[in-house]
């Protein structure tokens, strides 16, 4: 009892080495101060001789055979498991917070991680993963810009927020949001030229070079819309990220009109 403390315990329960229980988690950590308390106050007694061994003994057989009532409750979801069992252990045991998304991401990204740090010097460039550390910095002319530190199954990645980036962007730049990083890797670091929500619906356009007509008037269509839905293109099997003023907000009217200049088969959402 003085090895495996109580804070021990609950830790155990949250890094998933109780699983095997068959009891959620969220189960455990309701029930486990209750019997850990229980079970203590039985060795106290013992070790103050206000009970034999025998009485100890058929105590301990009473404890262990006594069904636990959990609470009906349900179990934390995929993401925060996870959450908890980096925040305990440092690392993902049960999968990894970008597992759900790898449809989209092998859609909308062409490098790891792994591969951009291999990279010497690139354009172009789209990678996703989740945000593991954000770093504020303030410049000399008084704007907010960032370090961030993003992770995928591969490895992770120091990026450099300026402050223009910064102040469109900050709202999602935290700890434990999954996100696309565009921009370009130099000898230094890499340079964020866009950082969007990997949870957001996309709406996406394949183009070719016979409908440059067609793009000038989506460009006008789509234009000054500051809205929450990216815009991407698709050319030569490669994807365009739009910058957020081509965003545009979810909107039928609006999108059934893409859909048209377009044609049903160019338009898609990711």
């Amino acid at each position: 009892m003085r090895a495996i403390n109580i804070t021990v315990v609950e830790s155990l329960i949250k890094a998933g080495a109780m699983d095997d229980f068959g009891v959620y988690r969220s189960q455990l950590l309701i029930k486990f101060e209750e019997l850990y308390e229980r079970y203590n106050r039985n060795n106290k007694s013992y070790k103050k001789g206000q009970r034999s061994f025998f009485d100890l003994v058929n105590k301990e057989e009473d404890f262990y055979n006594n069904k636990v009532k959990y609470p009906d409750i349900d179990e934390f979801s995929y993401d925060e498991a996870l959450t908890m069992e980096k925040q305990y252990l440092g690392i993902y045991i049960s999968g990894h917070p970008l597992d759900s998304y790898k449809e989209k991401i092998d859609k909308l990204t062409n490098y790891s991680c792994r591969e951009i740090i291999e990279i010497k010097k690139k354009d172009n460039l789209a990678f996703a993963g989740i945000i593991v550390n954000v770093k504020e910095h303030i410049t000399k002319r008084n704007n907010r810009m960032a370090f961030i530190t993003v992770e995928d199954w591969s490895a992770g990645i120091d990026v450099v927020v300026f402050p223009e980036l910064y102040t469109k962007t900050s709202e999602y730049i935290n700890n434990d949001e999954l996100v696309i990083v565009t921009g370009s890797q130099t000898e230094d670091s890499f340079i964020a030229r866009g950082i969007i929500p990997l949870a957001s619906r996309y709406l996406k356009v394949d183009i070719n070079v016979n409908n440059n007509n067609k793009l000038l008037k989506l460009k006008k269509m789509i234009s000054g819309k500051d809205g929450k839905m990216p815009v991407v293109f698709q050319f030569n099997n490669k994807i365009i990220f739009t910058e957020t003023q081509y965003w545009i907000y979810s909107n039928k009217e609006l999108e059934q009109r893409i859909k048209e200049l377009m044609g049903n088969r160019q338009i898609s959402y990711i």
